[in-house]
């Protein structure tokens, strides 16, 4: 019998065979890298004044692209850098793509605002709300999902 400290050996074939029929951890579309491009993109909407339209069209066909199938965000949060008092600014998709400057003490939509201070805190490019989740997206275009 193996000592406790020591994996079974028998066990390691059949731990490879399923870790081979199973996707990565983190490889869901949703999951994947982010390229250049897409946080190109992300960074370009910190560029415009308080509120602006952004072409709705060529935003939302990028993002559901860069998602390669898997569902669009409700929106997305980024860390502002207008400077004053501005600290997020978001990206929604209601009518229109709509690009919102928010001050400290105003309120972000009610389904942005759990994601207000992951991306306030600098830690991240953006962040993408889902109904479910949020997707952090640093700024090597890593994405790292939280939870609800």
């Amino acid at each position: 019998m193996p000592a406790a400290s020591q994996p079974d050996r028998r066990l390691r074939p059949i731990s490879r065979q399923l870790a081979e029929s199973r996707p990565a951890v983190g490889t869901a579309p949703s999951l994947q890298t982010r390229s250049h491009a897409y946080l190109d993109l992300l960074s370009g909407l910190d560029t415009t004044t308080s509120v602006s339209r952004v072409d709705t069209s060529a935003v939302r066909e990028r993002v559901a692209a860069e998602l390669a199938g898997a569902p669009v965000p409700v929106g997305i949060v980024a860390r502002c850098h207008l400077g004053g008092s501005y600290v997020v600014h978001t990206l929604t998709w209601d009518l229109e793509a709509i690009v919102d400057h928010y001050k400290r003490h105003e309120p972000l939509p009610p389904e942005l605002e759990r994601a207000r201070s992951l991306a306030a805190a600098g830690s991240y490019l953006a962040v993408e709300v889902y109904p479910e989740h949020l997707v952090c997206i640093r700024q090597d275009g890593h994405a790292i999902k939280v939870e609800r």
